[in-house]
């Protein structure tokens, strides 16, 4: 599996992850071939490039709990991002506290381990992401 930056992506790489968009909608699934299409949505998005797999690379596995992270953490990021943004035009939060209470019903009781699958997709997700993991290990303890 490579991170590929957007500029090099071409068509008929294979996805390594999935790709969802702000409302959790799956719009490209892992092992999807990159079309014309996949690549400027790859840019509208501002994401700074992908996981693709390498040409003989098998697909490699993800649990469903993988997979419904990967899409809580897309969605979340989105989230937190408009949610900042709202603050800093309005002075105040519209929607800190049901995504709190979200987090704290999701994972504030889970008797399993999650996997905490790092990868930064634009040049802000760091700081979304680890604002992010604060709140979910926060939950967690």
């Amino acid at each position: 599996m490579l991170f590929v930056k957007q500029e090099d992506l071409k068509v008929g790489m294979r996805l390594a992850k999935p790709i969802y968009n702000k409302k959790g909608v799956l719009l490209y699934e892992r092992d999807s071939k990159l079309t014309t299409q996949g690549i400027a949505s790859v840019k509208n998005f501002g994401l700074i490039g992908i996981y693709i797999l390498e040409p003989a690379e098998p697909l490699p596995p993800m649990t469903d709990d993988d997979v419904a992270f990967e899409k809580f953490q897309a969605v979340a990021v989105f989230t937190i991002v408009d949610e900042l943004q709202y603050i800093l035009q309005n002075g105040r939060q519209s929607k800190m506290v049901p995504f709190a209470e979200n987090i704290l019903r999701d994972y504030g009781r889970l008797s399993r381990k999650i996997n905490f699958v790092q990868n930064l997709r634009s040049k802000e997700d760091f700081i979304y992401k680890h604002s992010l993991n604060v709140a979910l290990l926060c939950a967690m303890i």
